[in-house]
């Protein structure tokens, strides 16, 4: 941790105000450790005896907050009595710092008094006050979580600030309902193992992050507002689409009157392809549906002879054999209306059921 030090000379000579003198400003981060001096160490010459030395942080009414107990004295009070006998009652230097945290934001001071004997028994008592500043760190990088994202996407990022150095300190949990479903050490966070998994298509998830257990907040370099380590987003499937050389039965009758024609001695006539789409703002997502339960029928009903699952480039495609006996059937110039339907449960467990129409010619 970043450590800040304030320095200042007593001798036994000196007289100190009783007004509030702020002898210096101690700009620190929410947590972060601080030290009173912050520059070097309080320093005592010709000390024969320390009765004591403490340190308070008040708030701006001069109000005790608390006690900072976290004390660096050199040397102890025992060392000082023992060395100024020593040396026929001549006085010592004393050094001193204190540590301490700050767990609010605001202005503090902080108050250090000093209650000493110096050679021929001269009391130094006195005060001494340091502005305290404590601020929300800053996070080193924009965090832009989206509210949605689609199933295989790829996501990551961190969440370390300026401020908090220690990387082991850095902690963070991804949860669902209240549960925790993963969590790690660390200010980076990558997604993509999450958005992999079919169970966690529709479900909600909230990230936390966390510095020396506690949950972060932080400022935001762009807008400057304090914002928490906390972040909600929705992993969703995206939508089917489809392309074939026929037309899409409507449920509206008079969009069926128009003529479409086909020839089922082009491949293209005979394959359906299907896929999920989803826009993002940096591309789009591609996702293969599986088709389990897989279902073709023909009207008339001795048009197809079979059907079977290939591919055309990254698409999965459906395609149909056509009865070689109802092509017979027919004369060159002739043609016949045929409706096919297409039905399957995808990896989502979604049925997707397609009606497709066309006149075939032969």
């Amino acid at each position: 941790m970043k450590k800040l030090f304030l320095a200042f000379i007593f001798s036994v000579s000196l007289v100190f105000a009783q007004s509030v003198k702020i002898e210096d400003t101690v700009y620190v981060t929410l947590f972060q450790e601080f030290s009173v001096p912050s520059k070097g160490a309080l320093v005592m010459s010709n000390i024969t005896r320390v009765n004591s030395i403490t340190c308070q942080i008040l708030d701006l009414n001069l109000n005790k907050v608390k006690d900072v107990p976290n004390l660096f004295q050199r040397p102890t009070n025992d060392d000082v009595v023992k060395r100024s006998a020593a040396d026929g009652g001549r006085g010592v230097a004393v050094q001193a710092v204190f540590t301490d945290d700050i767990d609010q934001t605001g202005t503090f001071y902080a108050k250090i008094s000093v209650n000493c004997t110096g050679e021929r028994g001269v009391a130094l008592v006195a005060d001494r006050y340091y502005l305290v500043i404590v601020d929300y760190p800053h996070i080193a990088a924009p965090v832009a979580v989206r509210d949605k994202y689609y199933f295989s996407e790829k996501e990551s990022f961190s969440f370390a600030t300026q401020e908090y150095t220690d990387q082991s300190l850095y902690t963070y949990t991804i949860s669902n309902g209240g549960s925790v479903v993963e969590s790690g050490n660390g200010p980076f966070i990558n997604l993509e193992s999450l958005f992999n998994v079919v169970e966690n298509v529709g479900s909600s998830f909230t990230i936390n992050g966390y510095y020396a257990g506690d949950l972060i907040e932080y400022r935001d370099p762009i807008s400057k507002d304090v914002k928490k380590a906390t972040w909600t987003f929705t992993l969703e499937k995206p939508a089917m689409g489809y392309f074939s050389g026929w037309a899409l039965v409507s449920d509206k009758a008079e969009e069926n009157n128009s003529e479409w024609l086909i020839s089922v001695q082009n491949l293209s006539s005979r394959q359906f392809l299907f896929g999920y789409f989803g826009i993002t703002q940096s591309g789009f997502v591609f996702v293969q549906p599986r088709f389990n339960g897989l279902r073709v029928t023909a009207n008339p009903d001795n048009f197809l002879s079979g059907h079977r699952q290939t591919r055309n480039g990254q698409f999965p495609v459906i395609e149909i054999d056509v009865n070689p006996a109802f092509m017979d059937a027919m004369r060159v110039g002739d043609d016949v209306d045929v409706e096919i339907t297409i039905s399957f449960t995808t990896q989502f467990n979604e049925r997707v059921t397609r009606k497709y129409r066309a006149t075939v010619i032969k």
